[in-house]
């Protein structure tokens, strides 16, 4: 199969990709989503088997545009099933129900079939005789359960019409703005701060009518997963139903709500691989759902996990450029980022540190120890600070300057004196075990512990050497400036 096939196969799914225009409120002109939108939310499919990693140059709000596609173009597929369970599920024979948006009550009288075609009917009140009045099933959106016994729909009442809801123009259905109609579909592991400026400031229009346009916020209903697992409209005026899109950046509360929900196999995105930080609750997610990691790949130290997993690790084609879309639209960041990564050649060496592979076991030790104790959270914050001080230490090529180490030092002081004012809180070998990887750390920061940073030392000069060699112009990077300092000085 050619490019072209391929992604002609993707427009067919995912027909959206075509219909729809998105921009963000910064005058972008409105451009369709990029093919590898729609190639991603495909593997979302839960009668496909397996989960899926997929490995980016970039995966900036890819993963926020995967979920979008995904529960617009299941919303749309789902409507007409959707629509017969509201009225079969959603009414008894014999409750009042009131009509909206004009309020008349009627008396609910079941769902017929009549010449493939499907309907309800509302039996008139106050009627001695069996007087009723029947709606296409496409109406039923526009009942509501009511305790009230007036205004009295008759047979000659005329109902006021409904205008659209975002979500109605935009997919051509006819919801009237019922939430308690729709259903949840995509589960996205990101914090709510980042999806809400996703989706107060990107907006979405028809192709075929690009002057009516919404941001996706008022087109998308979308809610929070609670710590117990349950969905909740962030919106808290919906009273039923579920969101569309449900979001958290705990995956141990979409773990608990993947195991409420389990029988439906949800759909859950997680917005890049260093969100999945408890592997139990991964192991969960990966059990009763199915699930999509967007990741990039400068968290290659996180994809072995995941493989062990049985989660296919699935790095896209530096070559198939047209997956990447247009230059101007939304995606544009990640439309560079894919253009110059099919143009770069990237060779992964990993250095060794003993010293740095102790204290990282000493640390999983003490973790493991912490948990099994059901330590309090505020007594986990020194392990938190000794993590990121340990990534401080893996980085560094040589010793920075007396600046940065004093302040190193200050840090892993605070952290120290955090544990030892919790010292009779927690177990004492998890205790011990930290203060040793301390100790260790402030070791590798001394003049002579050269053994730290020894191999890391070596490749960076292999590898200036050999461009120097070749008159190559070159650039060293960092992760941070503490470790740039010590690479500079090294280097010099």
């Amino acid at each position: 199969m050619n490019n072209i096939e391929f992604l002609a196969g993707i427009e067919e799914k995912f027909p959206l990709l075509k219909e729809l225009r998105f921009f963000r409120g910064d005058h972008q002109e409105p451009e369709a989503l990029p093919p590898i939108v729609g190639l991603l939310a495909a593997t979302t499919n839960p009668e496909l088997d397996g989960d899926a990693c997929v490995i980016l140059p970039c995966r900036e709000q890819v993963a926020a545009f995967t979920a979008v596609l995904t529960a617009l173009s299941a919303t749309r597929d789902h409507f007409p099933a959707l629509q017969e369970r509201y009225v079969q599920e959603g009414f008894e024979i014999g409750e009042r129900i009131r009509v909206l948006p004009s309020g008349h009550v009627f008396e609910f009288s079941g769902f017929f079939t009549l010449e493939n075609s499907h309907f309800f009917k509302l039996r008139l009140m106050g009627k001695d005789d069996e007087s009723y009045r029947s709606f296409p099933v496409r109406n039923a959106v526009r009942m509501e359960k009511t305790t009230r016994r007036a205004p009295k729909g008759t047979g000659r009442t005329e109902f006021d019409s409904v205008s659209p809801a975002p979500i109605d123009e935009i997919l051509n259905i006819q919801t009237g703005g019922n939430k308690a109609l729709l259903d949840n579909e995509i589960m996205l592991v990101i914090s709510q701060r980042e999806f809400l400026d996703f989706i107060e400031n990107t907006f979405v229009c028809r192709a075929d009518n690009p002057e009516r346009s919404f941001p996706l916020h008022k087109v998308i209903s979308w809610g929070v997963v609670n710590h117990e697992g349950d969905l909740e409209f962030r919106d808290s005026g919906a009273a039923t139903g579920n969101p569309l899109i449900v979001v958290s950046s705990r995956t141990e509360h979409v773990a608990e709500a993947c195991r409420k929900h389990g029988g439906t196999s949800p759909r859950v995105i997680i917005d890049g691989a260093v969100r999945i930080k408890d592997l139990q609750s991964f192991d969960d997610i990966v059990d009763y759902s199915k699930l999509l990691v967007v990741a990039d790949h400068t968290r290659l130290d996180d994809f072995q996990s995941l493989e062990e997993r049985d989660c296919t690790i699935w790095k896209l084609p530096d070559k198939i450029e047209e997956i990447a879309g247009s230059k101007m639209g939304p995606l544009k960041q990640f439309n560079r980022a894919y253009q110059i990564s099919g143009n770069a050649k990237f060779n992964i060496i990993k250095c060794t540190s003993e010293p740095c592979d102790e204290i990282v076991r000493q640390f999983r030790r003490a973790e493991r120890i912490l948990k099994e104790s059901e330590t309090a959270p505020e007594d986990l914050k020194s392990l938190a600070i000794a993590y990121s001080r340990l990534i401080d230490i893996a980085a560094i090529v040589h010793i920075p300057t007396d600046e940065s180490v004093e302040k190193f030092f200050f840090s892993l002081e605070i952290a120290q004196l955090s544990l030892k004012t919790r010292r009779l809180h927690i177990n004492q070998e998890a205790y011990e075990l930290l203060q040793e990887s301390f100790k260790m750390m402030q070791n590798g920061l001394m003049p002579g512990s050269a053994v730290y940073r020894k191999d890391k030392q070596m490749w960076l000069l292999k590898l200036v050497k050999e461009l120097q060699v070749k008159n190559s112009q070159y650039i060293v990077l960092a992760p941070t400036i503490f470790s740039a300092e010590s690479a500079r000085i090294f280097l010099n």
